[in-house]
């Protein structure tokens, strides 16, 4: 889940606590998916992505997409990163 898998080894008790909060997330976003920003990137196979917050963990931003049924989850990074180049695989 992007940024969250090397803190696993450094605290595990708070990376479990991220992960929680960022399925909740996840579901709700799943009901609502309106509540996240819409990104705008220069590649235009990330067209459609928006941002969200973990609920509690602030510096972690969830990417994802619109669909049929709910969303889809594309990553989870902190928002500290390159975003852009993330998404686009750089």
């Amino acid at each position: 889940m992007g940024d969250l898998e090397p803190h696993r080894k450094d605290n595990p008790d708070a990376a479990t606590r991220v992960v929680e909060s960022a399925y909740e997330t996840f579901e709700t976003l799943a009901i609502t998916p309106t509540l996240g920003r819409p990104r705008k990137f220069r590649n235009l196979r990330l067209k459609g992505i928006r941002s969200w917050r973990v609920s509690g963990f602030n510096n972690y931003l969830i990417f994802y997409r619109s669909i049929p049924d709910g969303i889809q989850v594309l990553h989870v990074y902190h928002g500290a990163r390159d975003i852009e180049a993330l998404l686009d695989g750089k």
